[in-house]
């Protein structure tokens, strides 16, 4: 291995294990867009049983009567009383879209006007939420039995279907694994620009075979978890793109990100001569870890800017543009 894998593959975030994950991610991206693709059709539907309903069934009605909104769950949970062409009673979960085909249904069900052609709905089947099933009970001023002997126990979520839905889940794993795949591949394209940079600043020193020899020595101090490793003359950061002489480290600070006011992590910000801003984080506790390596800087290069200003961050800029 020469010198400059012998350190990439320290510093370097794109290891093996992540070159695997993102492999299967693509994979899996691919598999779903096929069975999205070459998804099943719909079985045929049989009529909705409002007594005897099989959870899950695929069904339709034969509407021919609809309520006003009965119940509303949630934003975009909207239920309605359905009447079927034998007059048997179903509570049913309607889209807006399929609401606008039943406006003759609706006068209907309002009105005293002649029975309207049925219009014929297909959904799944489902258990009775109990929230959806006591919000009719206190509307329609039933009682439970009442409601029961109506209704059943069971809703028909109009729209749905077996092949929607497995299509729904194929594209929605499709595009999670696209984009996780796509931010993983972004940050090993910055990364490795990065972990470039550091070795090219190396190389043009004249230091990159004394700095992979100092990565490995038995001499080498190692905070701990292996994040950071130093040495006399060099700082190296594990998967952040860190090689550096000690003379090369400008400006180290911590940031921290707080939720609802409680501190969740802190990240160490360690700042080198080729304008690259190395980020290690840390959980809440692991303060002290960040602290002591924040002093053994202060330790090997008295010249480093510690703490975050806007005079450090102005004279860090500067300086940067002066080791061009």
């Amino acid at each position: 291995m020469n010198e400059s894998k012998q350190i990439r593959a320290y510093i370097g975030w794109f290891t093996t294990t992540k070159k695997i994950v993102a492999l299967v991610l693509l994979l899996a991206c691919v598999g779903s867009f096929v069975m999205m693709a070459n998804g099943k059709k719909d079985p045929d539907p049989v009529k909705m049983d409002n007594m005897n309903g099989v959870d899950g069934s695929y069904v339709f009605v034969d509407v021919i009567a609809v309520s006003d909104w009965v119940y509303q769950y949630g934003n975009n949970a909207t239920y309605y009383w359905l009447v079927d062409a034998e007059k048997n009673s179903f509570v049913a979960l309607i889209s807006d879209e399929d609401y606008k085909k039943l406006s003759a249904q609706h006068e209907y069900f309002e009105e005293d006007v002649p029975q309207p052609e049925p219009v014929r709905l297909t959904g799944l089947c489902k258990s009775m939420n109990a929230t959806v099933r006591e919000g009719f009970i206190e509307v329609c001023e039933l009682s439970e039995d009442e409601f029961d002997s109506v209704f059943g126990q069971h809703a028909v979520t109009i729209g749905s279907s077996p092949a929607k839905n497995a299509a729904a889940l194929w594209t929605t794993l499709a595009f999670i694994t696209l984009i996780v795949f796509v931010i993983i591949l972004l940050i090993a394209l910055i990364r490795g620009k990065q972990e470039k940079k550091a070795l090219a600043r190396l190389e043009q020193r004249g230091l990159l075979n004394q700095a992979a020899a100092d990565l490995t020595s038995p001499t080498v101090r190692s905070e701990r978890e292996d994040r950071f490793r130093m040495s006399s003359r060099f700082l190296f950061g594990k998967g952040i793109g860190l090689a550096a002489s000690w003379d090369d480290v400008l400006w180290a600070y911590q940031s921290v990100t707080r939720y609802n006011f409680i501190v969740t992590y802190r990240n160490l910000v360690i700042c080198t001569a080729d304008g690259v801003r190395h980020e290690h984080y840390y959980l809440q506790k692991k303060q002290d870890e960040i602290v002591g390596v924040m002093e053994y800087i202060r330790e090997q290069n008295p010249n480093a800017m510690l703490g975050y200003s806007l005079d450090n961050n102005r004279a860090y800029r500067e300086a940067v543009k002066r080791n061009k």
